[in-house]
């Protein structure tokens, strides 16, 4: 299903987040600059998101970390597969 993606990324925002909601201009950022053909999980938290791209999940320590301690945080997780600038959101 094609979507626009960044409404409805900003609707969940909107609907879920209470801070940091200027988190969602860095996400934005991030998906258009990594281009197409990426999967992310996107986290949503009471104060902020995170957005971490598949791959580098994957083989990075760090962001592995990091994931794991922002779930613990989560309202809603979601995966996010960008196959053209038409986006497609699960």
């Amino acid at each position: 299903m094609i979507i626009n993606l960044e409404k409805k990324m900003q609707e969940l925002v909107d609907k879920y987040v209470k801070a940091f909601k200027t988190d969602l201009d860095i996400d934005f950022k991030s998906i258009k600059s990594e281009g197409v053909g990426k999967v992310y999980l996107w986290i949503l938290r009471e104060h902020g998101t995170q957005l971490y791209e598949k791959t580098e999940l994957k083989d990075n320590e760090d962001s592995i970390c990091s994931a794991e301690f922002w779930l613990k945080y989560k309202i809603k997780t979601f995966r996010i597969k960008i196959d053209s600038f038409n986006y497609k959101f699960y």
